[in-house]
């Protein structure tokens, strides 16, 4: 039996060292950390159990129970501090491994004094077969409850993130709490004394949890994630990066996410990424690929917009393993195509409708007044002896008064109506549901706005004067006709001595 025991230690000492340097290489720090940590307490259990099997001295033996019992009370609290890492990250507290690790110094040190106090064994012995006889003392049982208590903390969220979680966590999970169970079963069988005397399989469970854990993660390259999202964002690293598993928890963020969002920078591993108070809520459901735009308040309460590219992160044999977000602040580019938005519908110099968007503005609002049953209006004018003040006093001194006219027509209409630069020195007004009985008194008033401007330019005082046509668009013509026929008007108007208003009577279709 002790050889059997000895070559089955070295077999599952061989196991942790591997399992101990490959988690201790891999890119996700935070998990494979409660792995390597929980592969060197059980080396170090291990090799405490191989010097007990090994020895046949009640000196031997109690030097190989101080080095069981500098493991033992620490792999329990490792267990479940795993299980919150991988799957309730947000249930970790910075001090628990502290804690846990004062709680099994404190335990060793009433095993190596035991012979003073007899508050962890009180009694140890070898019996004529050779095998260790142990009474248990407070201490003891206290440590049994402590590492009883944690494992059951640990069963309970294993099996509650189970039930909660989507299809393809529970995949990743179905090994994992296996590999579980058969660390609880064993320790039954310990508890239980169902084990022949002088043997202990705890640590042999724990080597094939262990075991099945890496492998399990190996599988979903859970421990490798991080590496894939390096790949596909390696070129946009300057991009905000964050990476979530299949289940919208939080993996990774770079230096510029953690700008953007501070709150996504303190999530824990796993932890869903809509615990994060400044996620916006256009990416509260992620359910496929493609680019979503959106605005947050910065730091200067500036609102700032970013378009964030969504993509999946797969594994070299195709498997999705969680999403990839980078997002970029395109605040700049926003703002710029608003601004050649603004400038493809505007007249540079007044700052009006131009010509082009005037007209198809107008027949869109001509089409749903013909549905509403509404009346609307056409205006059109023209400054009079426009050449005559560029030729007199330059075209810097046209574009002012160009620019006066425009701010008067602009205090005197309603912000509904369009107002429009259609070239030159002509504009243009169309109204929706104006009185047709006010049509010359609404023209009237505009006229005798533009009577009054004195342009001051090189201290000379530059006066103006306008000629208006003004014409009721029958709901059964064409905005073109209409143009037509208000243009006429407003020629005629001119041809009749100027600054003055004239109504079209009737427009012929």
């Amino acid at each position: 039996m002790e050889n059997i025991l000895t070559v089955l230690i070295y077999i599952c000492i061989v196991i942790n060292f591997s399992i101990l340097l490959f988690s201790y290489t891999r890119q996700d720090h935070a998990r494979s950390k409660c792995i390597s940590t929980m592969s060197f307490y059980t080396i170090i259990y291990l090799i405490g159990y191989l010097a007990e099997v090994r020895s046949h001295t009640l000196e031997g033996m109690t030097a190989a129970l101080w080095m069981e019992n500098f493991a033992i009370p620490m792999i329990a609290p490792l267990f479940l501090y795993s299980t919150i890492t991988f799957f309730d990250p947000k249930k970790i507290r910075k001090w628990f491994i502290p804690v846990a690790f004062i709680y099994s110094m404190f335990m060793f040190s009433s095993v190596v004094f035991n012979d003073y106090l007899f508050l962890y064994y009180k009694e140890i012995a070898i019996n004529t077969n050779g095998a260790l006889i142990l009474t248990y003392g407070p201490l003891f049982i206290i440590q049994q409850l402590v590492s009883l208590t944690c494992l059951i903390v640990a069963y309970y969220l294993l099996f509650k993130r189970f039930i909660s979680g989507s299809a393809a966590l529970r995949r990743q999970m179905y090994v994992f709490i296996l590999a579980a169970m058969i660390t609880f079963v064993c320790n039954g069988f310990n508890i239980l004394g169902l084990l022949p005397q002088g043997v202990d399989i705890a640590p042999f469970s724990f080597t094939i949890s262990l075991l099945l854990f890496t492998l399990d993660l190996l599988s979903h390259r859970l421990l490798d994630i991080q590496l894939f999202a390096f790949d596909s964002a390696i070129h946009s690293m300057d991009d905000a990066i964050i990476v979530l598993d299949n289940d919208e928890g939080f993996v990774y963020s770079n230096i510029s996410a953690n700008k953007i969002f501070p709150t996504v920078a303190a999530l824990g591993d796993l932890e869903k990424i809509t615990n994060a108070s400044q996620w916006p809520k256009e990416l509260i459901l992620i359910e496929d690929v493609g680019e979503i735009d959106f605005e947050l308040i910065d730091d200067s309460l500036d609102n700032r917009t970013y378009r964030a590219s969504i993509s999946r992160i797969k594994s070299e044999g195709k498997r999705n393993m969680g999403w990839s977000v980078v997002l970029r602040d395109i605040t700049e580019l926003v703002c710029t195509m608003k601004k050649m938005q603004i400038l493809a519908i505007t007249d540079s110099l007044t700052g009006i409708y131009n010509r082009h968007h005037f007209l198809d503005a107008a027949k869109k609002e001509l089409l749903i007044s013909k549905t509403n049953n509404h009346f609307n209006v056409l205006l059109s004018f023209d400054v009079d002896h426009f050449k005559r003040i560029n030729d007199t006093y330059g075209h810097s001194a046209g574009d002012q008064v160009l620019c006066a006219v425009t701010r008067s027509i602009q205090s005197h209409i309603k912000s509904t109506d369009l107002f429009a630069r259609i070239g030159g020195e002509e504009f243009a007004v169309f109204s929706v549901n104006k009185n047709p009985i006010d049509l010359f008194e609404f023209a009237e008033n505009l006229r005798k706005e533009i009577s009054l401007i004195n342009v001051i330019y090189n201290d000379i005082i530059i006066t103006t004067s306008a000629s208006f046509g003004i014409i009721a668009i029958p709901q059964d013509c064409s905005f073109e006709k209409a143009m037509n026929a208000v243009d006429l008007v407003m020629y005629e108007a001119k041809y009749n001595g100027r600054n003055q208003v004239k109504v079209g009577d009737t427009i012929i279709l």
